[in-house]
């Protein structure tokens, strides 16, 4: 986060305002989702670098002049420095939140709370990457998570400088080698346990926890700190170890993915050492090369100066302004969202970052007192606003919920016999529709739907070619559930929905195109081994062909319904109507065992795009799961399927 500008240290370096320039640039175009840098995310590690250096730099700079460290001081110069912007967003995205459907206003909620207490990085581990996530905008305050890291160290760390400052102060034999090591089972163990952390379908605890990250920080208190004598700079090296280190970060930003194993296992190492490198050689020779003659320029500067207030704006301003919200697209929507992300970005600067942090606003001082004073009030009226503005929030919809167990209804008769259910959130969305439905016909639904997951043990890819969240767990649980289903249950009938078997499919170290013919011929592998489980205590499977998406074409194109070239169209997923066709082929193989009933015709019956009402009633929650009025519409019709098949 770029919250470390230029009042952190005494003297200006015009060429770190040019690495900020470059750090926010790479996150601003990552962002915007340019597949050709998919290390764009690096450039918040390189912030983390220069704020370990700054912050580190300035309290040294205090020691040495007063042999003290005013915590005060300089709890309030970092209060005037990050406060004003941050709480002016998230004053602007309560209001926002209150516009949001009431679906969307509980995880703003939660991230507007965070953000105010500055945990927002804690929340994101505790939540992980939440499925629900995968049908809703994301949350414009997602970025904060680094800014939460940065507060936690601003908090901590000059308590930790003065305890060393003391301890070699006291113990001058021993107190450096102390630290030293010290020091360096924090940065190895932070190495550590990022690389330990690393989940591929997950990263979220290794990705933001505040440990994990402390390596980066500490990086560039190091570099502060192997500066700090005024002589032995050895300027000749300066230069190019300048240009070195750009280079380095320039090859990271484009070839290291943040999904990817490298950054976790070792990456991070390298990014802290170009950064260092960089900062370094700037900060011994920031007037001579061609690397600090270029992040020096006018243009690099100017950026740098507002990198802060763009770094907060830039991700809010993108999540709002979309192709639904603007009915732009394309080359014209990027230079929409860029232009307005600078503008609001140089107005903060200008109008409120800049005149709170010099200390003095219309003749009045903002001393530590009032500074402290203004700001937790601030924060007290924005919690409460935070939750007046989302008052009609309502909790997420159960079936995205993922269940340790088979669900079975409240009071249940274990004498009356058992339908069951099996498949992904779509499924999961039927469920109580279909509880209610199956009691009226003298039956019990018991369900081993689950979200997220699909009807077999294959590991499922997302759109990045690596698991979703819940891939791995899935691939576990969904064939276990399946068989608790049938020991314990006995179903005569077993309903059968998912439609996210159609996603590219990993196996072993291979990766199957979805469409592929070996990609196909696994898809009928994992069926047939489900088909296997279900129906050996005798039970009848109902597959329920998915229904089209209300947005979905009824034509040919890489954007239409019934293309069935995902692998010509760079798709990681087939069309609805290619998975229902690979259904129906793979059902005729088991014509026995499997009956067919086209959920496509009874929501839509005169193809796609499907209607999303139907007589008034909202028939899809999210245009992908059923809504419960659209659930109720369809559910007498499966159950009465089920129940009078062949």
């Amino acid at each position: 986060m770029p919250g470390d500008t230029t009042t952190a240290v005494p003297e200006r370096i015009a060429p770190l305002e040019g690495v900020r320039a470059l750090a926010v640039t790479a996150v601003l175009v990552y962002h915007l989702g340019a597949p050709w840098l998919p290390g764009g995310f690096l450039g918040v590690d390189v912030f983390f670098v220069l704020s370990g250096f700054l912050i580190t730099r300035l309290l040294l700079r205090e020691l040495d002049a007063t042999g003290r460290i005013s915590l005060t001081g300089f709890w309030s110069r970092r209060a005037r420095r990050l406060l004003p912007a941050v709480l002016t967003l998230l004053a602007v995205v309560s209001v926002y939140a209150a516009t949001r459907p009431a679906e969307q206003q509980l995880p703003l909620r939660r991230d507007l709370i965070s953000s105010l207490l500055y945990v927002t990085n804690w929340q994101f581990v505790i939540e992980g990457r939440s499925y629900f996530s995968e049908f809703q905008a994301p949350s414009p305050l997602r970025h904060l998570w680094s800014l939460a890291i940065e507060e936690q160290f601003y908090l901590v760390f000059p308590i930790m400088v003065m305890a060393v400052f003391l301890a070699i102060r006291r113990f001058p034999a021993r107190g450096e080698a102390l630290v030293l090591v010290s020091s360096c089972a924090v940065f190895i163990g932070s190495v550590v346990s990022l690389a330990v952390l690393f989940d591929e379908a997950d990263p979220s605890r290794a990705y933001y926890s505040t440990f994990t990250r402390l390596h980066e920080l500490l990086t560039g208190a190091g570099v502060a700190l192997l500066l700090r004598p005024s002589g032995g700079r050895h300027t000749a090296f300066a230069r190019p170890m300048a240009l070195a280190g750009a280079a380095a970060l320039v090859a990271c930003f484009f070839l290291i993915d943040d999904r990817g194993a490298f950054y976790y296992h070792g990456g991070s190492v390298a990014v802290c050492a170009a950064s260092a490198a960089l900062v370094a050689g700037l900060t011994i020779s920031p007037g001579s090369g061609v690397t600090a003659w270029l992040l020096s320029r006018r243009a690099p500067v100017a950026v740098g100066e507002i990198s802060y207030g763009l770094y907060l704006w830039h991700w809010p301003v993108i999540v709002v302004l979309t192709p639904e919200s603007t009915r732009l697209t394309g080359p014209l929507l990027l230079v929409t969202r860029i232009t307005i992300a600078l503008g609001v970005s140089i107005a903060s600067y200008h109008l409120i970052e800049k005149p709170i942090r010099s200390g003095v606003v219309r003749g009045h001082r903002l001393d530590a007192r009032r500074t402290f004073t203004l700001a937790g009030a601030t924060v007290l009226v924005l919690c409460v606003t935070a939750f007046a503005t989302t008052v009609n929030a309502e909790p997420e919809p159960g079936y995205v919920k993922q269940s340790e167990g088979l669900i079975v209804p409240r009071g249940a008769d274990p004498r009356l016999p058992v339908i069951g259910l099996v498949g992904d959130s779509i499924a999961a969305s039927l469920q109580e529709a279909l509880a209610k439905e199956s009691v009226k016909h003298g039956h019990t639904l018991v369900s081993a739907a689950r979200p997220g997951c699909g009807i077999g043990a294959s590991l499922l890819l997302d759109e990045t070619g690596h698991p979703f969240s819940s891939a791995a767990v899935c691939a576990e649980r969904t064939p276990r559930l399946q068989d608790e289903l049938v020991s314990g249950y006995h179903p005569r009938v077993i309903l059968w929905h998912s439609v996210r078997d159609r996603t590219d499919v990993r196996v072993g170290d291979r990766t199957l195109r979805a469409g592929s013919a070996a990609w196909r011929e696994q898809r009928f592998s994992d069926w047939d081994a489900a088909l296997g489980r279900l129906v050996r205590g005798g039970a009848h499977v109902v597959l329920l062909l998915p229904a089209w998406s209300p947005t979905g074409s009824a034509d040919s194109t890489c954007g239409g319904e019934f293309n069935l070239d995902p692998v010509g169209c760079d798709r990681p997923f087939v069309t609805t109507e290619h998975l229902r066709r690979l259904y129906t082929t793979w059902a005729g193989r088991h014509l026995g065992d499997v009956t067919i009933m086209d959920l496509g015709h009874e929501v839509c019956p005169a193809g796609p795009p499907c209607p999303n009402r139907v007589g008034g009633e909202r028939i899809r929650e999210d245009e992908v799961h059923f809504s419960p009025s659209g659930a109720a519409m369809v559910a007498p019709r499966i159950i009465a399927m089920a129940l009078t098949r062949p």
